[in-house]
């Protein structure tokens, strides 16, 4: 594997940063720490795919948030520490979390309870009112940071809390809530089934190495094949087997961490 490396960093396949014995310690990992570093990746691919939706390049973040670039280099000197990038987390939340397509329904998120104490203490320095509603509340409650997307009782077999947009219509609200509910009918019947991932795996797939060297390849518009990335990360099987788990694996997280969010709301509630 070595030998293997220093054959890339030579020839200048792939940057002097990435190295794979950097990523040691992920073989202990629970979900909750599979989810934090996830996230942080996650964020950065939702920048990059906002930009291509609005015809921006990177330029444009890096110039707006010249941090963005430094919490990136951190990231990959050091990438497993989870307090970086946080930059990328805003500007992924203003391409995303507020877009038009947000559902009129939905499951409501810690980060929405966050909102609403962002908003009501806002009208209170702008004296629109003088109650503040969150002293009591904020004083007795301590969210984990891994629980800020996680929806309000993830894993309650009895009752959800939603949250609900009230400048939608009537017919769109009746709408979008037959929607929600067909889909959390269908999400509790699979969640009985579902299983904890073998995180171990992940670990040997190398997948957090495989995320960071495709926002490498998206950062700066190089290609590599995926048999050179299989190389790259250590991974020792088949091209194909690379595609069908590695490759896949990714592109189903990064899509969604929706999953992975409640079996670590699991663990950290030990339901």
């Amino acid at each position: 594997m070595a030998k293997l490396m220093s054959h890339y960093y030579r020839d200048g396949g792939f940057p002097e940063w990435f190295r794979v014995e950097n990523y040691g310690g992920t073989e202990s990992y629970k979900g909750s720490d599979w989810l934090d570093a996830l996230r942080i990746r996650k964020n950065i691919l939702d920048v990059f795919k906002g930009l291509e939706k609005a015809g921006l390049d990177l330029s444009y973040v890096y110039k707006i948030m010249p941090e963005t670039k430094s919490e990136l280099e951190a990231l990959r000197r050091a990438p497993l520490d989870g307090s970086v990038c946080r930059s990328w987390a805003e500007i992924a939340g203003d391409f995303f979390c507020k877009s038009d397509g947000v559902l009129p329904v939905r499951e409501m998120t810690f980060s929405d309870l966050a909102d609403c104490r962002k908003e009501d203490l806002l009208s209170a320095e702008n004296g629109e009112s003088s109650f503040n509603p969150w002293e009591v509340f904020e004083k007795s409650l301590n969210i984990p940071g891994e629980l800020i997307g996680v929806p309000i009782g993830a894993g309650n077999r009895s009752h959800e809390s939603l949250f609900v947009d009230m400048r939608a219509t009537n017919a769109v609200l009746i709408k979008a809530f037959e929607g929600w509910l067909k889909r959390a009918r269908v999400q509790r019947a699979e969640r009985s089934k579902q299983k904890k991932p073998n995180y171990a795996r992940w670990t040997s797939y190398g997948l957090l190495p495989y995320l960071d060297l495709l926002i490498w390849r998206k950062e700066e518009g190089v290609r590599r094949s995926s048999q050179e990335m299989a190389e790259a990360v250590g991974y020792c099987r088949s091209n194909e087997n690379f595609q069908t788990t590695v490759v896949d694996l990714a592109r189903r997280l990064m899509r969604d961490l929706g999953e992975l969010e409640a079996l670590a709301s699991y663990e950290v509630f030990k339901l």
